[in-house]
C-alpha cells in the first residue's frame, strides 16, 4: 500500500515539476525570423512580447521581473505565451514591430498587436495586471 502511496505522490509531484518549468519562464524567440513570428502570434490567441538587448542597462534592470511576470501570467491564462525577443538578434522584428525604445512590451492577441506596456517593467504585478486587463 505504501509503494502504491508514493508512486501516486511521486507522479503528481513530476506533473507539478514540469506544470511550474512551463509557466515559469519566458521563451526566447530571438533566433526565428520575421514570418516565422507574424506566425508565432497568429497561430498562439494570446502572446506578450519584451523587446530587448544585452547591452541595455533598463533591460538588463528589468530581466527578473519579466521572468516573474511571465509566471504570474502563465498562472493566470495557461494560453498565453510569454516572450523575449533580442533586438540585435532579430532587428528585422524589431523593425517592423516599431521598436522605438528599449525595453518595449507588446501584447498581440489573435494575431493583432492590441496594446503596450507603459508601466514599471521592474514590476512583475504590474505587468501580468497590465496582461490581464489587456487580454480580456
Amino acid at each position: 500500500m505504501s509503494n502504491i502511496l508514493f508512486s501516486i505522490f511521486l507522479g503528481i509531484t513530476i506533473i507539478a515539476t514540469i506544470h511550474i518549468q512551463i509557466v515559469s519562464s519566458s521563451e526566447d524567440l530571438s533566433e526565428i525570423s520575421e514570418p516565422e513570428f507574424s506566425d508565432y502570434i497568429k497561430k498562439n490567441k494570446l502572446v506578450i512580447a519584451k523587446f530587448y538587448t544585452n547591452w541595455c542597462p533598463h533591460c538588463v534592470d528589468s530581466k527578473d521581473s519579466y521572468e516573474a511576470a511571465a509566471k504570474l501570467i502563465g498562472k493566470g491564462n495557461a494560453a498565453a505565451k510569454v516572450v523575449k525577443i533580442d533586438c540585435d538578434v532579430a532587428r528585422q522584428i524589431a523593425d517592423k514591430e516599431k521598436v522605438i525604445q528599449l525595453p518595449m512590451m507588446f501584447l498581440y492577441k489573435d494575431g493583432k498587436k492590441v496594446g503596450q506596456f507603459d508601466g514599471d517593467m521592474k514590476d512583475a504585478d504590474a505587468i501580468a495586471k497590465w496582461a490581464k486587463e489587456s487580454s480580456a
